[in-house]
This record gives C-alpha cells, sequence and structure tokens, in this order.
C-alpha cells in the first residue's frame, strides 16, 4: 500500500490531521490493524458515488467517531462506536464523504448536524472533484480547474524521461527537446485562457519558452 499522505482539516476550530480513503483498497483497509490513532488523528473516505454508505469496526482496535460529511463540508449525521463492536454504522441519509476520527472527539468539538467543517485547500480538492465528476477519486486544481487524475494515465513509456513526483511515481513521461511549463506559468496561460485574449495568449508563451531557451542547463547525475 502506497505511504498516506496526510490533510490538515479543522473541526470547530480543532485541528486534525487526516488521510484520505478515495480507492478501493485504502476504503476496505481503512484504519483496521492498526494499534492505536492519534488524539488528532483520523481518516476520510471518499466514495465513488452518492450512497448510504454502511461502516464497520471490523479489525479496528480503538473506539472511534463517524461524522457523515456533505459535499460542501456540513456535518450531516454523527454515530460512535466501541472497538471490535459488531454494530454497523448506516446513515439514513446518502453521503460521498464519511470522516473517522477518535471516539470523543464529536463531544469534544461540539459539532452537530450542520456544522460545517474547515478543510485545507489541497483537502478542499477532493469535494471539488466530487461536485465536478460526480463521483470520488483523485484529483488536482490547475488554476480554476479541476482534473481528474487516474493511475493508468500516466505509465513508463520506454525511449522517454520520467518526471517524478515526491512520492517517487510517475508524473509525466517526456521526449528530449521539449519544454516544461512551471505550475506557475501553466495556472498563468489558464488564466490568460479564460480571457481569450489569443494576442496575449501568444506574447506569454514566446515569453516562457525564450525565457527556457535561454536559461542555464541543470543535470541529474546518478
Amino acid at each position: 500500500m502506497k505511504k498516506q499522505k496526510f490533510y490538515d482539516i479543522q473541526l470547530n476550530g480543532q485541528s486534525y490531521k487526516i488521510a484520505v480513503a478515495h480507492d478501493e483498497e485504502t476504503r476496505a483497509a481503512g484504519l483496521s490493524g492498526l494499534e492505536r490513532l492519534g488524539e488528532s488523528k483520523g481518516m476520510l473516505f471518499v466514495f465513488p458515488e452518492l450512497g448510504r454508505h454502511t461502516m464497520n469496526m471490523r479489525d479496528v482496535k480503538f473506539p472511534l467517531d463517524f461524522v457523515y460529511v456533505n459535499a460542501d463540508w456540513s456535518v450531516g449525521e454523527t454515530y460512535s462506536r466501541e472497538s471490535n463492536s459488531t454494530e454497523d454504522v448506516t446513515p439514513v441519509e446518502e453521503y460521498f464523504f464519511v470522516l473517522e476520527v477518535p471516539f470523543g472527539a464529536i463531544e469534544k468539538t461540539n459539532i452537530t448536524k450542520g456544522s460545517t467543517l474547515s478543510p485545507s485547500e489541497s483537502l478542499k480538492t477532493f469535494s471539488k472533484g466530487v461536485k465536478k465528476f460526480k463521483h470520488g477519486g483523485t484529483f488536482e486544481v490547475i488554476g480554476t480547474t479541476v482534473y481528474e487524475v487516474k493511475e493508468t494515465d500516466i505509465e513508463k513509456e520506454n525511449g522517454k524521461l520520467q518526471v517524478l513526483n515526491n512520492e517517487g511515481e510517475i508524473a509525466m513521461n517526456f521526449s528530449s527537446g521539449g519544454a516544461i511549463f512551471s505550475r506557475e506559468d501553466t495556472e498563468e496561460l489558464l488564466k490568460l485562457k479564460n480571457s481569450k485574449d489569443k494576442e496575449k495568449i501568444a506574447k506569454f508563451m514566446i515569453e516562457v519558452l525564450h525565457r527556457q531557451e535561454n536559461q542555464k542547463q541543470a543535470y541529474v547525475k546518478k
């Protein structure tokens, strides 16, 4: 299983760091098998469709609070279960998100139906993706546009250079002689695209390419 990335979220002003279970593998594993859960830790389950998603305590060694969350980050329903409880949790309404946090967090943070959670900008990407694509998954925001990231979209291509992300995963394949636009330049280009000013777009692209052609080359050594 891939190393989990943690995201920041606030429950009525109290900070938590949560992992995101956004695919079948991570949702199936959940928090089961862990010896303990930190006081300010948790996991957000992102489901591929809106539904009355049932949660359980199978192989979970500590009690949990369950928070069913709407796409706008408002709280819909809350539940609590003791460790290894055989009683499943099934909500009355339908949701995309379920947040699992340590037992007592609901009372500690005083969250109730209608409370609004405060996710970090990177965590908001999941809700933006769900709203646009109508299903869960992995998403990325560039400029103001949300994109769905699919692992099958990026595979190693022989004869090309692979650009890796911070986790060492392939982010893109790159041909010799090509040009890579930085994230900042890409965001600026998207803004110009939305303005539909073709002259400004052309001038900006020429400026970026000129900058790249005249910058000092850098090499990565083994």
